[in-house]
């Protein structure tokens, strides 16, 4: 989307998401590519606590995060200023 100069929004944000269900599906369910898009937008869009949520989500529904996931999550943490929680991730990246 931005490649073609699109910037998402309120209303393109909830379109994208649910064609990432079907463009990523994993053996029935959804796979990292689609979760870290839902976390990452999340984040850009000021709901921390929601791209928790989803990376949850991810963690419950056994999709293992890569680095791409693990970014989105500090960044999430960053803005909660949960410093804690995000040099837990530190450590789990390292």
């Amino acid at each position: 989307m931005l490649r073609f100069g699109h910037k998402g929004d309120n209303f393109t944000y909830p379109f994208v998401f649910t064609a990432c269900g079907d463009l990523f599906d994993v053996e029935n369910g959804r796979g990292v590519h689609c979760e870290n898009a839902m976390i990452s937008g999340y984040v850009k869009n000021c709901e921390p606590k929601d791209g928790l949520r989803a990376y949850s989500f991810m963690r419950k529904n056994v999709v293992f995060p890569d680095g791409t996931t693990l970014l989105g999550i500090l960044s999430a943490f960053a803005q909660l200023v949960a410093l804690k929680q995000g040099g837990e991730v530190h450590g789990y990246a390292v």
